[in-house]
């Protein structure tokens, strides 16, 4: 993504990435944590965002923080999904907003680096209950990635099924 970003920390086998968010209402910590949620043949992580609570550790996915830096925060939480998934190139990452505004302004930020987001992942939207490769004019109401595979010149290119097996428990 050729979006500015915020410098993150994080540790990837803890699956929690932290950032702070500069702007008008000063310096806002966020985290973005990874939690399995399952799969038999694939495994499966929820994402979670939000303001850190410092007292509690805990996220608050609903607060509206309006440091006026929206793009940045998004590239940098693309970017922690990214580490994450270079660190473990076979799962998904399922997102989904606290609120049907939340989606449509994360598939408005998906929509808006789409190309980009294609060169290294696979997306997929969830619609009506049902997983679909993600696609421009559909409303999801949640998104899955992983990572594309690019595999060296010299690997003999096996066929392989992009599209992950039903998943009842996020249907």
């Amino acid at each position: 993504m050729n979006e500015h970003k915020y410098f993150f920390t994080g540790m990837p086998m803890v699956y929690y990435y932290d950032f702070v968010s500069i702007g008008p209402k000063g310096k806002v910590h966020k985290r973005v944590c990874l939690r399995w949620i399952g799969g038999t043949t694939v495994s499966i992580y929820n994402l979670s965002f939000g303001d850190l609570d410092s007292n509690t550790g805990a996220i608050n996915d609903e607060v509206t923080t309006n440091n006026r830096d929206r793009r940045k925060v998004l590239a940098t939480v693309a970017a922690a999904i990214l580490a994450f998934l270079s660190a473990w190139p076979g799962a998904y990452v399922v997102a989904q907003g606290s609120t049907d505004a939340r989606n449509r302004l994360y598939q408005a930020g998906i929509l808006s680096v789409l190309d980009e987001i294609n060169e290294q992942l696979i997306l997929f939207g969830r619609c009506h209950g049902r997983w679909e490769p993600f696609r421009k004019g559909i409303n999801y109401d949640a998104f899955m990635v992983t990572r594309r595979y690019h595999p060296p010149a010299s690997v003999i290119r096996m066929p392989r099924n992009d599209i992950p097996p039903r998943m009842s428990m996020l249907q």
